[in-house]
Order: structure tokens, then sequence, then C-alpha cells
């Protein structure tokens, strides 16, 4: 077994693709514009900040889930003792 060194997130996204579709060609990912798979690589590739992005407004949408649900379990709790 070879150990290839560890790419980007786009280099590690484009070598499992290959490995899922057996599509060997190096530039599948450059050239291909309607596959939404691809198009994320290219995204991610073309703006590395974008994770982060993504990463933050994640962390936003889930704490204010996690706040709406403790608010109705809170007062459904506070229902069912009245």
């Amino acid at each position: 077994m070879t150990h290839e060194p560890v790419g980007s997130v786009a280099e590690e996204a484009i070598k499992l693709m290959r490995a899922l579709t057996g599509d060997s060609s190096p530039d599948h990912a450059q050239a291909c514009t309607w596959c939404p798979f691809c198009q994320l690589v290219n995204a991610v590739r073309d703006n590395p900040d974008m994770i982060e992005t993504a990463l933050v407004a994640a962390t936003s949408f889930l704490a204010t889930a996690k706040d709406f649900i403790d608010a109705t379990v809170s007062s459904r709790a506070g229902q069912a003792r009245s």
C-alpha cells in the first residue's frame, strides 16, 4: 500500500470523485460544468474561504435551532405542570 500525501479539501474531493466514478481524467473537475459535485469542488478551489464562511453560517443556524428547541421544550414543560 502506498501512502500519498493528503491534499487540500478540493484535491481530496477530486480523488474521491475519481474513485467513485472510475474517471481517470485529471481534468474532469476543471472541465465539468454540469456535475454538482464538480461545481462544489471548483467553488471550494476558487474560494477557499468559502468553507469558513459556510461553517460560521451553519454554526449560527444550529445555535438558533438549539435555542428554539430549548424554548419550545421549556414552554411545553411549563404547560404540562399547569
